[in-house]
């Protein structure tokens, strides 16, 4: 291909790069000197996850069993159970709050999920449940009143045989909201580390999303005091997240958003002198947001920087899926690990 044109690269089936999530190209000169590298997606992660549960209850009661335990549901006074194997979701049967996820004999603290970030809070729910093929279904309708900006709608958690809980949430924003999105709460001192595919290494904002690079990504926990010369490593919006798995003290939980929506992680803190340079944040834990807000400058806030960094304007009626998973170990379905070893261009590659 000559300079200032564009080629095709046909690549040997041998490269090996076929069962990674991604793959870094890095381009060098004659000389040897990098000119640029790209890192592109190798496989639909999300669309196999979906096949994959979906194929369960086609199979047969035998081989289901074989392979998984069949989901099941228990009433037990208010509560409702979900069991699939060692996997369980507990909700309340007044309120449709997912009260905790388990496997084995590991409990996460999860509370008040769901919930709309900075809306109005459900005032009870229509809570129903029903096993089919193996696969157990919570449906919950919200009651909220009709004239609140930012409210639930209504939500649907699927728990399959594999263990994997499925959300589809519904939820209604009108007019201007600083966040739009629903989550749960999680206590963040329990996080020891964060991994994750998609964009990174380092948050988001509103008006700063350029910079964001396609990879697998580490984030230890840090609690160290926010000073000017020192950010907070986990706490903030991120990206184009393929999946995200927070390992804590209580086990691993794996989070794989459906569509592309920002993952935001805790309350950011801004520090003490930080004038402008401050943004609105969730108060604690785990929310999936259609928007989030802009950040200012030390000397400007940020509804003065121009239409990027203007409020997010609720359009209606907004739906969103998250796949859900904890484990007591990290699950080896999702791989987080990173091969750094430089692979030579084999010499049956050829450009078109």
């Amino acid at each position: 291909t000559a300079p200032g044109e564009r080629g095709r690269l046909a690549l040997p089936k041998a490269l090996g790069a076929a069962a990674a999530d991604a793959v870094r190209w890095t381009a060098f000169d004659p000389m040897g000197r990098e000119v640029s590298n790209w890192t592109l997606p190798q496989r639909d992660l999300r669309a196999e996850l979906v096949a994959e549960q979906q194929s369960i209850p086609s199979q047969s009661a035998e081989a289901v069993v074989a392979e998984a335990a069949v989901a099941e549901a228990v009433v037990d006074g208010p509560r409702l159970s979900l069991r699939a194997g060692d996997h369980g979701a507990v909700f309340d049967l007044e309120s449709g709050e997912l009260l905790r996820l388990s496997h084995r004999d590991r409990e996460l603290s999860l509370a008040r999920g769901l919930r709309v970030v900075g809306g109005s809070e459900p005032g009870g729910a229509q809570v129903r449940h029903e096993v089919v093929d193996e696969v157990a279904t919570v449906d919950v309708s919200y009651r909220a009143q009709e004239s609140a900006a930012h409210r639930l709608d209504r939500a649907r958690w699927t728990l399959y045989p594999s263990g994997w809980l499925r959300l589809a949430v519904t939820y209604v924003a009108e007019g201007p909201h600083e966040l739009l999105g629903f989550g749960f709460d999680y206590p963040r001192q329990r996080v020891v580390s964060l991994s994750w595919l998609g964009g990174g290494p380092g948050r988001v904002w509103k008006n700063r999303l350029a910079g964001a690079a396609l990879g697998v990504w580490r984030k230890s926990a840090d609690l160290t005091p926010v000073t000017a010369a020192h950010e907070p490593k986990l706490e903030g919006f991120y990206r184009d997240v393929v999946w995200a798995r927070l390992e804590t003290d209580e086990g691993y939980l794996t989070l794989v958003p459906e569509a592309d929506q920002y993952l935001s992680l805790f309350s950011p803190p801004f520090p003490e002198d930080a004038r402008d340079a401050v943004a609105t944040v969730p108060e604690s834990g785990i929310h999936f947001l259609h928007g989030i807000s802009a950040i200012g400058t030390k000397f400007w806030p940020a509804a003065d920087l121009g239409p990027d960094s203007w409020i997010n304007e609720g359009q209606g009626t907004y739906e969103a899926v998250v796949w859900l998973r904890v484990d007591a170990v990290a699950d080896p379905t999702l791989d987080d690990s990173v091969d750094e070893s430089a692979i030579s261009m084999p010499e049956d590659a050829v450009f078109q």
